[in-house]
């Protein structure tokens, strides 16, 4: 059943409708009424005879998947107390009292390394960190990984760069894996196979994740599904 006739018959009319529609859906915390009201904007926009209604109505919607899409990526964690010791064994748990957030960390990390973020509404996340470590600056802001012939890339990376040495200096990135990366690195390593990268920007450095960073990586992957509130 439709949330909102769309029946407006002058462009006053389809701007009220778009307006509303839009503070239903930013009002709704069900993604079923999110998903409808999409569907009743991208009606009055394609079937108007106004050009205007049509501009901003194209706007409206993207900027609403977007926002959507935020919304379907947020996972929810169950209390650290629920896990047992074995769970947490070979993890540093940190909480920064001040900005009310946890980190956690697998104590074997290497260079390249996943951990585990929960805000104060329990809000949980994983980040990654890929390090580039030369004599001479890369300048790298997008990383493609690959495997089983399968790549995925990250692109507008902010990197941090700085100077360790006379001749050392190190680039890091630091992210959150989204749904479409903990995917491919699920396949990946469900694949048992190499998992390659390519630090690119100015200039490029290829590399592969060490069977240390792999083992690291498969512990909190179990551990992200064992905190992840179904």
């Amino acid at each position: 059943m439709a949330i909102f006739s769309v029946n407006a018959q002058t462009q006053n009319d389809e701007f009220n409708k778009l307006r509303e529609l839009l503070r239903l859906s930013l009002n709704s915390s069900k993604q079923s009424v999110k998903d409808s009201i999409l569907v009743e904007m991208k009606k009055i926009t394609e079937n108007s005879q106004f050009e205007e209604t049509k501009r901003l109505g194209n706007i409206s919607i993207s900027e609403l998947q977007q926002l959507n899409n935020l919304t379907k990526e947020l996972v929810h964690s169950r209390p650290l107390s629920e896990l047992s010791e074995d769970d947490l064994k070979g993890f540093k748990v940190k909480e920064d009292k001040f900005k009310k957030v946890t980190f956690i960390h697998h104590k074997l990390e290497g260079r390249n390394y996943p951990y585990l973020v929960i805000t104060a509404d329990n809000l949980l996340s994983m980040r990654i960190v890929m390090n580039y470590y030369g004599s001479n600056w890369i300048f790298f802001d997008k990383i493609i990984f690959l495997c089983n012939d399968e790549t995925f890339e990250v692109k507008n990376l902010d990197v941090d760069r700085k100077i360790v040495g006379p001749y050392s200096v190190y680039e890091t990135a630091d992210f959150r894996v989204d749904n479409s990366l903990y995917t491919f690195f699920y396949k990946a390593l469900e694949s048992g196979k190499d998992i390659e990268y390519q630090l690119s920007g100015k200039y490029s450095s290829n590399g592969k994740l060490k069977s240390s960073e792999i083992k690291v990586l498969l512990s909190v992957f179990y551990l992200y599904s064992k905190l992840k509130k179904e």
